[in-house]
């Protein structure tokens, strides 16, 4: 049974914090840390301990992430749509497909085959390529599915990366309507991506990762925080490239466009 302590709970928290500081690698670089850089009277690094710290404790990196979530609401389950599309989160070199699909993609998945429940013909497109292994994760969270649900699984395997999962996707959908199943931090640039393509996602968001209270062990450094808030720097940088692409086609599709009215 799960157990988040609260401040009612002296001695346990007392015992998660012995435990914390002793085994944790983190928490030992970043006090260490900022114990050295006192003893030489080094800005540069008290400034970049406390960075590290600030990234690796739960509600800093809540911070980065909660903007990318908050668009992401709760939709109702339109029986009408039969199509639903998975992006895999990433995979793994492992013994078995599960222990080789990554959290995110078995979250995913799982969100998937909740929205095919009851439903007849209702068809899963598991969507993502191998970056750099030799089976695809669309192939391996297809070998978790299979045994899960009755809905029809369809595998495309060749995207890498979400572009290319709007544009395999667009030519085997078209422009019917669809459960876009994706991460919540994910799905903003998705939904940018597969709209840009002209498809007509439905979004349908999982795998939520802030927290949505905290506890005093929240505030010591643990590194999926660090990674938390990676993804969301991740997120912000990619948003970013592709709005400025987008700007900037639309600009030269404008001056082309009032270029080729000057002429006539």
């Amino acid at each position: 049974m799960l157990r988040r302590p609260g401040l009612s709970e002296p001695l346990f928290v007392l015992r998660k914090v012995l435990v914390l500081s002793l085994f944790n690698p983190l928490f030992l670089i970043v006090i260490l840390g900022l114990l050295g850089s006192l003893k030489r009277k080094s800005a540069f690094l008290f400034v970049l301990f406390l960075s590290l710290y600030a990234i690796s404790i739960t509600p800093v990196a809540d911070r980065f992430i909660a903007p990318l979530e908050k668009e992401c609401k709760v939709v109702a389950v339109d029986k009408g749509i039969r199509d639903v599309v998975v992006l895999s989160g990433g995979a793994y070199h492992r013994k078995d497909p599960i222990s080789s699909s990554g959290c995110s993609s078995l979250k995913r998945l799982l969100c998937g085959i909740e929205l095919c429940k009851g439903k007849k013909d209702c068809r899963i497109y598991i969507s993502g390529g191998s970056v750099f292994g030799k089976e695809s994760e669309a192939e391996l969270l297809f070998d978790v599915a299979k045994d899960f649900t009755s809905a029809n699984i369809i595998v495309e395997g060749s995207s890498r990366f979400t572009e290319e999962n709007a544009e395999k996707i667009s030519g085997i959908i078209g422009k019917k309507p669809f459960y876009l199943v994706t991460s919540a931090w994910h799905m903003k640039r998705a939904l940018m991506l597969f709209r840009e393509k002209g498809l007509s996602p439905v979004a349908y968001c999982c795998d939520y990762l802030k927290e949505n209270s905290y506890v005093f062990l929240d505030y010591f450094p643990h590194y999926r925080n660090v990674k938390k808030t990676f993804l969301a720097l991740h997120e912000y940088a990619a948003l970013l490239y592709y709005r400025l692409r987008l700007l900037l086609k639309e600009k030269v599709k404008a001056h082309y466009n009032g270029g080729k009215s000057n002429k006539k």
